[in-house]
């Protein structure tokens, strides 16, 4: 009968997440990404160098771009495909930046963390495809912002480019998302996005 109790803890554990938390199956009903940007004011990082700016997220469909911005200026966005299937990323950069095609995908619902997916397509830049693939993970973390701690989906994507050479370009990109808050953070290796 001890065996009982603790099977109760680990159940409960697994997937009574309390309100507001991510639970190890993640579905569309948790909000990873909602309908307006909460997080109008962020630092971008681009190679060391911290830049004030702020976020517009423009809605198309099932498009979504979030729109860095310096005053008039825009640095760079993001294009997200988001639908009842999962999130997706279509693009990152400029407007003619980095293409996914097809998307990569984030999450796919359900989720489920812990668990690992694989991508392959092409990656383009400009009028160039080059063949790529990549592997997902999921994991539950608590990540450090300027608004406070938040328990938080954080995706890793491996990404490896062939661009002909005898060694594959290697990219890792890597996505947190918290309940309501959308992907509150990501972090491309020299380009870091955050709230402030």
């Amino acid at each position: 009968m001890k065996l009982f109790p603790l099977l109760t803890f680990a159940l409960c554990t697994c997937s009574c997440a309390p309100k507001g938390q991510l639970g190890t199956t993640i579905g569309k009903s948790d909000n990873l990404f909602p309908e307006a940007w909460p997080h109008p004011e962020i630092n971008l990082t681009l190679a060391g160098q911290e830049i004030p700016a702020k976020v517009v997220m423009n809605k198309h469909g099932d498009e979504r771009e979030i729109v860095i911005m310096n005053g008039d200026v825009r640095l760079e966005s993001e294009l997200y495909l988001v639908n009842d299937s999962g999130i997706f990323l279509k693009r990152i950069g400029p407007s003619d930046g980095e293409w996914y095609d097809p998307p990569i995908p984030l999450l796919k619902y359900p989720a489920h963390v812990g668990e690992t997916d694989r991508w392959s397509g092409s990656y383009a830049v400009g009028d160039r495809k080059i063949p790529a693939n990549a592997k997902i993970s999921l994991s539950l973390e608590q990540v450090s912002l300027a608004t406070g701690t938040a328990q938080a989906l954080r995706c890793n994507v491996d990404l490896v480019i062939d661009d002909g050479s005898n060694q594959n370009v290697k990219h890792a990109l890597v996505f947190w998302f918290t309940k309501g808050g959308g992907p509150v953070k990501r972090d491309f290796g020299d380009q870091i996005r955050a709230p402030r």
